[in-house]
C-alpha cells in the first residue's frame, strides 16, 4: 500500500464568494496547499472540474477532508451516493464541523452511525424542501383566491396612439417625444407599435 495522503476540497458558489476561510482551516489539518482543490460552482451535483480533478488522485487509505458536508454538495442523496462510491474507493471522508460522519479504518460502528446520520439529513433536507413547496402553493392559492394577479399587466392602446403614430409616420414628432407623451417605456411603445400596424391592438 502507498503512502496514505490527506486531501483537502474547498467549494463556493459564485466567482464573486471567497474560499479563504475554509481553505485555512484545511491548512490547518496539515493538509499540503497543492493538495487542496478549490471549485467556484454550483454544489447541484458533483461534475466540477477540480472536484472530479481531485477525485481522479484519491487513492485506497486517503482521506478527503471537507468543513462542512454543504461544501460537498447540497443534495443528501447525491453526496450519498457519491460518500458509498468513496468509501468504496476505501477513502475517509472527514467532515470537520460533523466528526459523526467520520468513519475511519473501515470501523463498522462509525460507518452505520455515519450512515445513519445521513440518512436522517437527507430525509430531512427532503421533508423541508416538501414543505416550502407546499407552504408557496399555498400563499400562491390564497393571493389568486384574494385577487392578485400574478405576471406582467396587459398594456392597451391609449387612445392617443393612432394620432401620434400618424404624427410620427408624417415626421411631425419624434418617436422619443410620443414615448413621453403617452407615457410609455420603449419596449412597450414598439411592441404596441408592432401590435397596432398588425392590426392587432385592444382598444
Amino acid at each position: 500500500m502507498g503512502e496514505i495522503k490527506k486531501f483537502g476540497y474547498a467549494r463556493v458558489s459564485t466567482a464573486e464568494q471567497n474560499e479563504g476561510r475554509q481553505i485555512e482551516a484545511l491548512l490547518a489539518q496539515g493538509i499540503n496547499d497543492r493538495d487542496i482543490f478549490t471549485d467556484k460552482k454550483s454544489g447541484k451535483d458533483f461534475e466540477r472540474p477540480q472536484y472530479q480533478a481531485m477525485k481522479c488522485q484519491l487513492r485506497t487509505g486517503d482521506e478527503l477532508v471537507i468543513v462542512s458536508l454543504d461544501r460537498l454538495g447540497r443534495s443528501y442523496e447525491l453526496i450519498k451516493k457519491e460518500w458509498a462510491e468513496l468509501r468504496d474507493q476505501g477513502v475517509t471522508v472527514i467532515v470537520l464541523d460533523m466528526p459523526v460522519l467520520s468513519a475511519r479504518r473501515n470501523d463498522l460502528t462509525d460507518i452505520l452511525i455515519a450512515d445513519t446520520v445521513l440518512g436522517v439529513l437527507s430525509y430531512v433536507a427532503e421533508t423541508e424542501r416538501k414543505n416550502i413547496h407546499e407552504r408557496q402553493r399555498q400563499g400562491i392559492d390564497l393571493a389568486l383566491k384574494n385577487g392578485a394577479k400574478f405576471g406582467r399587466p396587459i398594456i392597451t392602446m391609449p387612445d392617443t396612439f393612432p394620432s401620434y403614430y400618424q404624427e410620427i409616420k408624417q415626421d411631425r414628432i419624434t418617436a422619443i417625444q410620443a414615448m413621453k407623451e403617452m407615457n410609455l417605456k420603449p419596449n412597450t411603445f414598439y411592441r404596441l407599435k408592432q401590435e397596432y400596424e398588425a392590426g392587432k391592438l385592444i382598444r
